[in-house]
Formats: structure tokens, sequence, C-alpha cells
């Protein structure tokens, strides 16, 4: 659900390995996984959602960088794609931001669309199949720890991996002999370029 599932920019799921599920989620899990859930959102006219002349700085890890031309931060599907619409019917270029971890963005900024995934954070559990599912703005060190206070194997490698859901799957990140590819089910993601 990208999620980059993009059920919002890309959505991606991971399968449980190894053994079965040894503890069931309690309370203060289902509060933790709470608070990194976008919540749900009435869709925003374009005049709200899309901004102009945005500081990236504060958005990357190096606090350094110019403004987007235009910068919005979807918080649902419907507002994603309105977003990319927007950007074909303008030509305007398209960036996809994530947590901008170790990430350079130039003084002189970036043209066009920047589109921030942080609102997009939706996650679910299927406990039957040990799979999560996850939108592109989850932090994948948090949704690691998650899935192993669950008990569920398959993403420890990424604990100390700087970034998202959405930019791990997007780069097929690893680390320690592991990699995104590894636990990966599927990918949702949104085509710019198709409008219904």
């Amino acid at each position: 659900d990208l999620h980059l599932s993009i059920r919002s920019a890309a959505s991606d799921v991971y399968k449980r390995q190894g053994q079965e599920m040894s503890q069931e989620i309690g309370p203060e899990m289902n509060q933790e996984m709470a608070q990194d859930i976008g919540q749900a959102a009435i869709d925003r006219p374009l005049d709200d959602l899309i901004q102009t002349q945005v500081s990236l700085a504060k958005l990357t890890s190096y606090r350094v960088g110019g403004l987007a031309e235009r910068f919005a931060a979807p918080r649902t599907t419907t507002e994603l794609q309105r977003c990319f619409e927007w950007a074909d019917r303008h030509s305007a270029p398209v960036t996809v931001l994530g947590a901008g971890s170790n990430l350079l963005i130039s003084d002189r900024g970036l043209p066009g669309l920047v589109l921030h995934t942080r609102h997009l954070r939706q996650m679910s559990l299927d406990r039957d199949r040990y799979q999560v599912t996850a939108g592109a703005g989850v932090s994948i060190p948090t949704l690691a720890w998650q899935m192993a206070k669950l008990g569920w194997a398959g993403l420890e490698w990424s604990v100390g991996v700087p970034g998202t859901v959405g930019g791990c799957v997007v780069m097929n990140a690893g680390a320690h002999g592991f990699e995104v590819k590894d636990s990966l089910v599927w990918a949702e993601t949104i085509d710019p370029g198709q409008t219904d």
C-alpha cells in the first residue's frame, strides 16, 4: 500500500520466516503501531495540499538543502494520485522524498513537485499468513522492531538501516547479507501517467 505502498507511493509486504508466531499482539503493541499509522484523513483541496517554496533542509538528516518549488505530503492514496495528476498537467518533474536519510539536496533546491511520504504510514497485519503490509512512509527500523516484538523474523538486518519502507523497496536495501527482496511478497505502486 506504497503505499510505494505507495498505496501511496508503494506498499510492501514482509513475510515471517522460521517458526510459528510465539506471541500475540498485546495492547501495548497495538498502541505503538497506532502511533506509526497515519491518521485517516479527508482528502484536502489541491490548494491546501500543494505548497510553494518549502524548505527541504529540515526534512533531511544533514539539515541542508534549498527550497522545493512545489511540495506536498499526501495522507491518502487519492491525494497522492491527485498530486501526480497535477504534476502531469503542469509538466512538472516529481521527486519522492522519504526519511531524507543521508540525502544531500542542493542549496538551489529542487524544481517541480516534491512528494514527501511522511504521512503514508498505514500498516496492517495478516496473522494467518505472517505478513505485514506497510506504507511507503513507515520507518524500516520501527517496522523491524515491531515485527521482532511479535516474534516474526525476516527484518532483523534492517534495525540499523535509516529510511522508510518505500525507499528500501525502490533500492532493494540490504545489510548483513540480507536484502528486501528476501522478504518482499508484493509491492503496490501508482503509475504517475495513469489517471484512473
